[in-house]
């Protein structure tokens, strides 16, 4: 009896608390209920895509092409364009120099057709020019010649010291100038007559005159006054001109000695030679410095 009385108190105890954990539970949310009944699920570490930086390559700066110039082929059979050097202007004193010349030249031109006209002609081969004074009007046009040639070297003597040269060019060159003029004022002897003092003045005037050029330029051309490019053509032609007037000058010995020339093509030389002094000057003229260029007017 007293162990049912027991079981029975202990059955009283524990259904009231089983009533009231009960009762708990029913008064939790449903919404606690299903949380806590379900299961934590860890939520998956997404690791970050590890995005490379992209390399930034520095820009290349190519290096301009230079072209090579295109040379044109020359068309078959035609010859290619030659690049020339440009000329040097004409200076005042060398276009004075060429005036002179110019006026010579033509005085002797006119004198040689009168002496073809002219009876009995007179040979060129034979004849000096100096011999053409037998014209009429002769001694007047050969006055010309040889002042228009004193007046060109005139000319170069002073372009010569302007540009430096030493007094012993400009000094023959000035008396070049001179005997120019005495060989023009004094004729020689008409050809067939006896020689008298005015032909030895012309003669000894004219002797000077081939002799004293040449050394003249040549002593011009070792100095300053004469440029470096041109000084190799002045000295080549000084020298040619200096050969011509040795063998012009040794001919006359017979003339000089006996009276009667040995050499029968004199006249033939002369014009040679004459044309040699002529282009000396107009060469000597050109190749001497700039600084020998006076201004029209001075």
């Amino acid at each position: 009896m007293n162990q049912r009385g027991s079981e029975a108190g202990a059955a009283a105890v524990v259904a009231p608390t089983t009533t009231i954990a009960t009762a708990q539970a029913a008064a939790v949310p449903a919404a606690h209920r299903t949380a806590a009944a379900t299961p934590t699920v860890a939520a998956p570490k997404v690791t970050a895509p590890t995005v490379a930086a992209p390399k930034v390559a520095a820009p290349t700066v190519a290096a301009p092409k230079v072209a090579a110039p295109t040379v044109a082929a020359p068309a078959s059979g035609a010859c290619p364009p030659v690049s020339r050097p440009a000329r040097r202007a004409l200076t005042f004193p060398a276009a004075l120099v060429a005036a002179g010349v110019a006026v010579a030249a033509w005085a002797v031109v006119v004198l040689h057709v009168a002496g073809a006209l002219h009876s009995p002609a007179v040979d060129p081969l034979v004849h000096t020019v100096s011999d053409y004074v037998l014209l009429p009007g002769g001694h007047l046009v050969l006055a010309i010649a040889a002042a228009a040639l004193a007046l060109a070297a005139t000319v170069l003597a002073g372009a010569a010291a302007r540009a430096g040269a030493s007094r012993a060019p400009v000094a023959l060159l000035a008396s070049w100038a001179a005997a120019m003029v005495v060989a023009g004022v004094v004729p020689t002897n008409v050809p067939g007559t006896p020689p008298d003092l005015s032909a030895a003045v012309h003669r000894y005037a004219g002797a000077w005159i081939f002799a004293v050029l040449p050394l003249a330029v040549l002593l011009l051309a070792r100095g300053p006054a004469v440029r470096d490019a041109a000084r190799g053509r002045v000295v080549a032609l000084a020298l040619l001109t200096a050969a011509l007037s040795g063998t012009f000058l040794l001919a006359h010995l017979p003339i000089v000695v006996a009276g009667s020339p040995a050499f029968p093509l004199l006249g033939g030389v002369e014009r040679v030679l004459y044309g040699a002094v002529t282009a000396l000057l107009i060469t000597t003229v050109l190749a001497l410095r700039p600084s020998a260029t006076p201004e029209p007017g001075r």
